[in-house]
C-alpha cells in the first residue's frame, strides 16, 4: 500500500527520538537523501485514474483516515520531541538533527 509510506517520515522521528545518538539524524536523511535519490530512480509517472478507478477510490475510507491519522501522529511527536529536546542531555549534534 504506497499510501502508507508517508508514515515513514514519523516513524523515522520516533526511531530517531527513541534511539538517540547519531539516530537523531535519521529523518533529515531519509527526507533529504533517500527520498529525492528514491524520486530520481524511480521516475516520473504521469498517469492518472480512469474515472471509474477515481469513483472507486474516492469510495475506500481507508485514504481518508490515513490522512486524519497524520495530523494526531505528528502532533504527538512534536510534543515528545519538545520534552525529550529539554529534558535530555544530549550533545548539540544530537539536538540538532532532532530539529
Amino acid at each position: 500500500m504506497p499510501y502508507l509510506f508517508s508514515f515513514l517520515i514519523p516513524l523515522s522521528a520516533a526511531a530517531g527520538l527513541w534511539l538517540g545518538g547519531p539516530y537523531a539524524w535519521l529523518t533529515p536523511v531519509l527526507v533529504f537523501v533517500a527520498v529525492p535519490l528514491l524520486d530520481m530512480w524511480i521516475g516520473r509517472d504521469d498517469r492518472n485514474l480512469d474515472p471509474a478507478a477515481e469513483a472507486r477510490a474516492k469510495s475506500k475510507r481507508l485514504y481518508t483516515w490515513i490522512l486524519f491519522a497524520y495530523l494526531p501522529i505528528s502532533i504527538a511527536l512534536m510534543v515528545a520531541l519538545g520534552h525529550r529536546f529539554t529534558q535530555a542531555d544530549a550533545s548539540w549534534m544530537v539536538q540538532l538533527g532532532w530539529i
